[in-house]
């Protein structure tokens, strides 16, 4: 049971996004980085409830895109970040390098140094 009154608040987002596509016909949706406020300390059932909803995203048909925020870095490797949004991609497109998403959208994840973002961005 999701215990934080903040936490159930934020889990009711998903289903407002769920309802919208659905109002609009709409089949995909960015979740645009930060799902969580620390990555290396969140609770099982938060991080198991936030799952659950993406999940429910992906059973409607949304195709869902999540963008690596800093909260959601756990450490680097490097220059490449380990983020605690690996098993998300079970039911998402998890987004932790620049990536052209539906054709046609450059999504930058979090990058440690503004050299890494100016590497991205370049044409």
């Amino acid at each position: 049971m999701i215990q934080s009154s903040n936490n159930k608040i934020c889990l009711k987002i998903f289903d407002i996004i769920k309802a919208e596509c659905n109002a609009r016909s709409i089949d995909k949706a960015q979740l645009n980085g930060d799902i969580f406020e620390q990555a290396d300390l969140h609770e099982t059932e938060t991080y198991k409830a936030v799952f659950e909803k993406v999940e429910m995203l992906h059973k409607a048909g949304i195709e869902v895109v999540i963008n690596v925020g800093n909260h959601d870095v756990v450490s680097m490797d490097g220059e490449k970040p380990i983020h605690c949004l690996t098993p998300f991609r079970r039911v998402a497109r998890v987004i932790d390098v620049p990536t052209v998403v539906w054709g046609k959208i450059l999504v930058i994840p979090w990058v440690p140094s503004p050299k890494t973002l100016l590497q991205a961005i370049k044409p």
